[in-house]
């Protein structure tokens, strides 16, 4: 049976990171679906999230959720690799990494969590029109 991802919603923040995990495959990431922005988010093995649910009456509450195995599928990583260029603010990429299952993830410098990239952002080093 496929595991069921954590979808968040409006104003996804990370509370706390989780400890780099690894298992007798390696070490390995999980994800969680950002609605706002449509896409998934990869972060370490119990990671803290919330984020806000239109409630009863129009009231906005704040959800959580603990992203780890159990929610997620794992995705090990293969290669971390490194910027060739300086980066010029805390929103642009870090680093690269390449997963097993071929995906190429990338980070900000203000590091909230790993997004899932093109072959032309990683050769350019710049998110481009990611974002839009």
């Amino acid at each position: 049976m496929k595991t069921q991802n954590i979808k968040s919603g409006y104003m996804t923040s990370i509370i706390s990171w989780g400890k780099k995990k690894k298992d007798e495959k390696g070490e390995y990431l999980v994800r969680f679906y950002d609605d706002m922005l449509g896409k998934y988010t990869y972060v370490t093995d119990g990671t803290k999230v919330c984020w806000l649910e239109e409630g009863y009456m129009g009231k906005n509450r704040k959800k959580y959720a603990t992203i780890t195995a159990k929610n997620s599928e794992k995705y090990y990583i293969k290669n971390k690799m490194y910027r060739n260029t300086y980066p010029q603010g805390n929103g642009d990429i870090d680093h690269f990494l390449e997963l097993e299952n071929g995906y190429l993830l990338a980070t900000t410098i203000a590091g909230y969590g790993y997004y899932k990239i093109t072959q032309e952002i990683y050769e350019t080093e710049c998110w481009g029109d990611f974002w839009f």
